[in-house]
């Protein structure tokens, strides 16, 4: 298997139901390959949910490459620019000779390029489907191993590769690197190969018969870490192999230290492991948990770099950690200590339901996480009080009145609309003769409190877990396990009555709409009721487990395992569309005049008319699990925070909706330009003296609905004169 090339989760703390663990297990099937194009973005996890599976830090830039054909790159660890590359499949190794720069990847995928001039796909020779795991450069030789013992070699920068014939074993090979005037390769079974120019390679003896993921050169030393917490290291450019301790049986991805004789400190990673070894003698310490003063976040590591002064360690769905190296005292004593810390901090729980209400949206899911969002873009956490904590979120309905939260244990929590004032202090700038003057004034808001403050709806009507929840008519029904059915109203609290569906099934999706109510579940059920009172069982003709059901404005829609989708006019009679898949579909949702639906695999699909169904690319591979449509805007939620985002039709260009200039009496002027406009809109700001040569000033985005952010120019020369324009920029 491949290192970190397909990642399921591990089994919940929480006790999820069946259809849940069954979602979480779907690994088979695919989509199509076209797909339609939208400008998807992150909103969560920050700075993106990409998996990483290689860092790289080289000439003051750091460098991620990931899946969907994503490579980030930044100077500060704090802003990254994705660089096109030209691919949705995965990226697993990067490497450099000088500028030049290699990347290789899924399906025999290899580019080449600059940094300040591009990537291009390269040309391999023979064309192979095999993965290329690694790659590395010497001066003059770039080399790139990969799946079947697949080793290609290239001495033109990386623009065309030849394969390496009469290999005399078939080992899979994970990871290459150069040092000390050799190549070195390892991969399954322990395999260990030397080459001193990518073309003849010699078998070298291992210490271990388990597989061996990475290998890297560092301070004269190459080391090679593996399954089962293994550490080797030559010192003799891969002659000779010797063990080291460390104490773990994790499968480990990554090492990192100083590029120095002095190799410490030193660092692995790997599958819920982070180890720290500070000097020569010492023992390699847990960097996760309680071991640490400030620890990482317990999370699978694939890649990890040190740069002058600290660790970048990366991994799955996106998670950056890095060091900080200091020192702690404590009485006399001064103790040198390494403190971690997460980019961007961002939730990273699994969402399975996420709603749109009026003035926000909700998104809900494991550890009771409740999440909320003004524009789509910033989402936060809502505090919840200790008696609701202690579940699992699976289900959510919303009113622009009224919110129901159901889940794990019969658990259900409601919020309403209420407004509380709240006192904020706002920054106003100002300028005075071209000084900037900053005040500060107090202002006093009325918020909307739905969404934001959640109480119990129920307390004691059942154990079984609930799964869904839909209002409608100001009716409102939860569903779940056993054939649980509550009809009622979140406020007053109690309100709800219980039922037990004939048979016991387990219910996963409910909804209502003009024609009644709709429950479907396990096995192919699907039940229809006139009032949410009187249930009668209606034909699927599958046995399929059918996950969720929606009102779409004139229909119902039902997705569930092995691709399913039923369409009905009336919750009586079905309809099996194609879907052109064979993953769960999770979520369906109707925006901008067109359906969607959503599933596990990071699929995606749209049609007009529910008829026929087109995959829509997205930029991850994770599941799935709820959609949500407000005005323009489309997101998609699911696993490990994962929460995306696109607008379905062009904007409106952005409108400057006020302008000042202002002379200074020192010499040159400050310039003012106000903007309108709607989420996600980035434009840049142009100046020309003559209206035919235009320098760029400023990019900015806007991230509120009609706000009026504000561009400002201060301390510039007078030109002649000064023309300005508003380009818009794609995300």
């Amino acid at each position: 298997m491949h290192r970190a090339r397909h990642k399921s989760r591990p089994g919940t703390l929480w006790g999820l139901p069946a259809v849940l663990g069954a979602l979480v297990g779907s690994l088979t099937g695919s989509v199509g390959a076209s797909a339609a194009a939208l400008p998807w973005r992150w909103s969560n996890p920050q700075p993106h949910g990409n998996n990483i599976y290689d860092l790289a830090y080289h000439d003051g830039w750091y460098w991620q490459v990931g899946d969907k054909g994503r490579i980030y790159t930044g100077t500060n660890r704090l802003t990254w620019t994705v660089v096109p590359s030209g691919t949705t499949r995965a990226l697993r190794g990067i490497a450099f000779a000088g500028e030049r720069v290699v990347v290789g990847g899924e399906a025999g995928t290899l580019l080449h390029g600059t940094r300040a001039h591009g990537l291009a796909p390269a040309t391999v020779n023979p064309p192979t489907t095999d993965w290329f795991e690694g790659v590395a450069a010497s001066p003059t030789t770039g080399v790139a191993v990969g799946d079947n013992a697949a080793i290609y070699w290239s001495t033109n920068g990386g623009a065309a590769w030849q394969r390496v014939a009469g290999l005399p074993f078939t080992n899979w090979l994970r990871s290459v690197a150069w040092g000390g005037g050799n190549f070195v390769a390892v991969g399954e079974t322990g395999l260990l190969l030397t080459s001193p120019d990518g073309r003849t390679w010699r078998r070298r003896t291992s210490p271990v018969s388990h597989a061996l993921n990475r290998v890297v050169y560092r301070g004269g030393v190459f080391y090679a870490v593996g399954d089962q917490g293994t550490l080797l290291f030559s010192l003799n450019a891969g002659t000779n192999w010797f063990r080291e301790t460390t104490g773990v049986t994790n499968t480990l991805y990554a090492y990192a230290q100083p590029d120095s004789p002095a190799a410490h400190p030193r660092l692995l990673a790997g599958e819920s492991a982070l180890l720290l070894k500070t000097t020569l003698l010492g023992g390699w310490t847990n960097q996760l948990g309680d071991a640490a003063l400030l620890p990482a976040p317990t999370w699978d590591y694939f890649a990890a770099v040190r740069d002058d002064v600290r660790f970048l360690v990366a991994g799955r769905t996106g998670m950056i950690v890095e060091s900080l190296e200091t020192n702690l005292t404590l009485g006399n004593v001064t103790l040198d200590v390494t403190l971690w810390f997460e980019a961007g901090d961002s939730p990273r729980d699994w969402l399975w339901e996420v709603r749109p209400l009026p003035e926000r949206y909700l998104a809900v899911g494991d550890r009771a996480q409740v999440l909320t969002s003004d524009n789509g873009v910033d989402w936060w956490s809502v505090p919840l009080p200790a008696s609701l904590t202690n579940a699992v979120f699976l289900g959510l309905a919303a009113t622009a009145d009224r919110a129901l939260v159901v889940g794990s244990g019969g658990s259900l929590m409601a919020s309403e609309r209420l407004y509380t004032s709240v006192v904020v202090t706002n920054t106003v700038v100002a300028f005075q003769d071209c000084t900037r003057v900053t005040n500060l004034v107090v202002v006093t808001n009325p918020v909307n409190l739905l969404g934001l403050e959640w109480t119990p709806a129920a307390v004691g009507l059942t154990t079984n877990t609930l799964q869904a929840t839909a209002t409608h008519a100001g009716h409102w029904v939860v569903v779940g396990d056993a054939g649980t059915v509550l009809s009622g109203d979140p406020f007053p609290p109690g309100s709800f009555t219980l039922a037990t569906l004939s048979g016991a099934p387990a219910l996963s999706g409910v909804a209502g709409g003009d024609p009644g109510w709709v429950l479907c579940g396990h096995g192919g059920v699907i039940f229809s009721s006139p009032d949410a009172a009187h249930w009668t069982p209606r034909s699927s003709g599958t046995t399929n487990w059918l996950y969720r059901v929606r009102w779409l404005e004139d229909r119902y829609v039902i997705v569930g395992q092995n691709g399913t989708l039923l369409t009905s006019p009336d919750g009586v009679t079905w309809s099996a569309r194609p879907t052109g898949t064979t993953v769960w579909l999770t979520d369906a949702a109707r925006a901008g005049g067109r359906f969607y639906v959503c599933g596990t695999q990071g699929t995606v699909l749209e049609s007009p008319d529910t008829l026929a169904w087109t995959p829509v690319e997205v930029p991850t591979g994770k599941a799935l699990y709820g959609l949500a449509a407000r005005d323009n805007q489309l997101v998609i939620a699911g696993v490990e925070g994962v929460i995306l985002r696109t607008m379905l039709e062009p904007l409106a260009p952005v409108r400057v909706s006020g302008y000042t200039h202002q002379p200074c009496t020192v010499g040159g002027a400050v310039d003012r330009f106000q903007l309108r406009g709607a989420v996600d809109q980035q434009v840049t700001l142009e100046v020309s003296e003559d209206l035919r040569r235009w320098q760029p000033l400023a990019t900015f985005e806007l991230k509120f609905e009609e706000s009026t952010p504000e561009l400002v120019r201060t301390n510039l020369p007078l030109p002649p004169a000064g023309y300005f324009r508003f380009v818009p920029r794609a995300p």
